[in-house]
């Protein structure tokens, strides 16, 4: 929260940031709190889901379970804030493995592969008469909310592209998209929220995005 960068809580190396400006220069989670740190799964799916208003914003106070010394202090709150989708974490991490000498040359192609919580497109609503005053009190915070979303849907389809290009026929992108409806957003999963869920993965193993992933891996079978 402090610095407004991203946090890595990873279990593989990440690229390190090489600004000297930055307050975390490098930006996983054991490089900033030590190796001998421990963060159980637990903790992690929490702070990985830490809903603004919902859930309070985090930090690490002890290390070794309120045993060990103090540790910085600084706030964790959901990575949403910073990459809602990921894409900007696994481009740099890509790009640090191509980047890498004698790696490079090693890989064949990379599968980027992105699953949806929500549909593609999602229909424009409609227009709304009236509440003029309602929508001056509350139409910055919505401005700000919605845009957050779609700038950051803006940057990945950029990042990606950008990505391929200056990899040519190394990258390919795959993205897995639920239909058309109203995903389920509790915690708490009804028996009919879990048919939907369930509906919806036979519906994604049945699509063109799943498709494309089989003929990548096997090409000689889809020919």
């Amino acid at each position: 929260v402090e610095s407004g960068q991203q946090l890595a809580l990873s279990t593989v190396e990440y690229p390190a940031s090489d600004s000297s400006t930055t307050i975390l220069h490098d930006r996983t989670f054991h490089r900033v709190y030590g190796d001998s740190t421990d963060l159980s799964m637990v903790s992690a799916a929490r702070l990985s889901a830490t809903f603004p208003y919902v859930t309070p914003v985090a930090r690490a106070r002890y290390a070794g379970g309120g045993e060990g010394p103090l540790l910085p202090s600084w706030h964790i709150a959901d990575g949403g804030y910073f990459d809602n989708q990921g894409v900007m974490a696994a481009v740099e991490w890509v790009q640090a493995v191509l980047k890498t000498p004698g790696l490079r040359a090693r890989i064949g192609k990379i599968l980027i592969l992105q699953i949806m919580a929500f549909p593609d497109h999602q229909q424009m609503p409609s227009p709304e008469n009236g509440n003029g005053w309602l929508s001056a009190l509350i139409g910055p915070v919505q401005g700000i909310v919605n845009v957050r979303t779609s700038t950051q849907v803006a940057r990945s389809e950029l990042e990606l592209q950008l990505l391929k290009d200056a990899y040519p026929g190394k990258i390919e992108t795959v993205t897995l998209s639920p239909a058309e409806g109203d995903p389920p957003l509790s915690w708490h999963l009804s028996q009919n929220d879990i048919a939907q869920l369930r509906a919806a993965w036979v519906q994604l193993g049945d699509g063109t995005g799943v498709a494309r992933i089989r003929e990548m891996f096997n090409p000689a079978e889809t020919k």
